[in-house]
């Protein structure tokens, strides 16, 4: 911590100093970049690469994607075609890997490279960065599986179920409410996967929530 009576500008702005709080800033974000020198053939990581890939700092990080199996198939395919496309199009552009690790964990990244051009437009290197998405995309992926449990055990309901927003709209109905509609000639949606989702609001059918009410209430006594 920086009190007033420790602090000291001169220190604060030393290299060794701005490189710690870049460091931390880093790990906070959990972003890290690269560069790549084509005359050199030189590949320079920041300290919170060898972290997200759990690499010793000794590792050659010129060699990623042939000494190591984190890119496999079509993300290995997909990490190959954007660096090929930065350097022919000398545009910057993103894209999304999944990796696996040593362990068979999965983690997953958005990796921007940039092309690097000299004082005469021409094109000398390829500078990245790379921000670790993994977290994000695991609570996605565990709403969609809570998702799917939901709409497995809703729909296996025997009774009817219509789920209806604020303005009394229908935006989910299970299969028992679906085939007693069907049976009466009244489709609920063309597509019933479009309905069958909890988290889209999409509505199935254009009745106001009194009407539907009243239809539950009928199929109900039925």
């Amino acid at each position: 911590m920086i009190s007033e009576s420790n602090f000291s500008p001169d220190a604060f702005d030393s290299l060794e100093s701005q490189k710690k709080r870049l460091c931390l800033l880093s790990k906070t974000a959990e972003i890290g970049d690269w560069s790549y020198i084509f005359k050199t053939g030189i590949t320079i990581w920041s300290e919170y690469l060898y972290d997200f890939y759990e690499l010793d700092k000794n590792h050659n990080c010129s060699t990623l994607l042939a000494s190591t199996h984190f890119y496999q198939g079509s993300e290995k395919e997909k990490m190959l075609i954007l660096i090929a496309h930065v350097t022919a199009e000398r545009t910057e552009r993103t894209e999304e890997f999944m990796i696996v690790m040593n362990d068979g964990r999965l983690k997953w990244h958005t990796t921007t490279i940039y092309p690097m051009l000299d004082e005469h437009g021409d094109l000398i290197g390829l500078y990245g960065i790379l921000q670790n998405i993994t977290e994000k995309k695991q609570v996605a992926e565990n709403k969609k599986k809570e998702h799917l449990l939901f709409n497995y055990i809703l729909d296996r309901l025997p009774i009817e179920l219509v789920v209806m927003n604020k303005e009394g709209r229908n935006i989910y109905a299970n299969e028992a409410a679906i085939k007693s509609k069907e049976r009466r000639g009244i489709m609920i949606g063309a597509n019933h996967s479009e309905h069958n989702d909890l988290g889209n609001w999409i509505p199935a059918v254009e009745s106001s929530r009194n009407e539907v009410m009243k239809e539950c209430m009928v199929n109900k006594d039925q």
